[in-house]
């Protein structure tokens, strides 16, 4: 099964879904796990499974301090914010390390899409100029991925 990011216009009508939810997947032998919300009357109770901590978590009584995942992504509940982290390794200014660095920005939501829009036109220069996979980016290449990379932020943020 996979995870399933929903909510309700109120917490009264997000708890209900919630209620609703766990009992639909008891009829079938299912337990509801890995629920989640920023909102204490709706977030997880002892009973629950919570999505802030693994079973191994749990039994070790470790602590995730408010932050979950939300498809792939950090997760702050309290402030309610959601970050896609960007890799900090810099690449090597050849048309294989320009592709390695723009594919590896893991955002399912495009939260960086003006962000990566901008690297992966970038990566469309070798492409057109037929530069092999390890050949050295041209000096004015270079530069301008040399300056896009530099502005890469390591967090971007954005409000759930």
């Amino acid at each position: 099964m996979y995870d399933v990011i929903s909510g309700g216009s109120t917490t009264s009508k997000a708890r209900e879904m919630k209620i609703a939810a766990k009992e639909i997947f008891a009829d079938d032998a299912f337990k509801l796990h890995k629920w989640n919300s920023k909102f204490p009357e709706v977030a997880p109770n002892e009973t629950d499974w919570s999505a802030d901590h693994t079973f191994a978590k749990q039994q070790l009584g470790i602590s995730s301090g408010g932050e979950s995942s939300l498809l792939g992504l950090k997760w702050d509940k309290l402030r309610d914010v959601l970050s896609v982290t960007v890799p900090t390794p810099k690449a090597d200014n050849t048309k294989r390390g320009v592709l390695a660095k723009v594919a590896s920005i893991y955002d399912p939501l495009g939260m960086t899409s003006p962000l990566s829009l901008s690297g992966k036109l970038l990566y469309q220069d070798p492409c057109n100029l037929r530069a092999g996979w390890d050949e050295q980016l041209c000096p004015d290449l270079a530069r301008q991925w040399t300056h896009w990379e530099s502005s890469l932020p390591e967090r971007s943020q954005s409000s759930a």
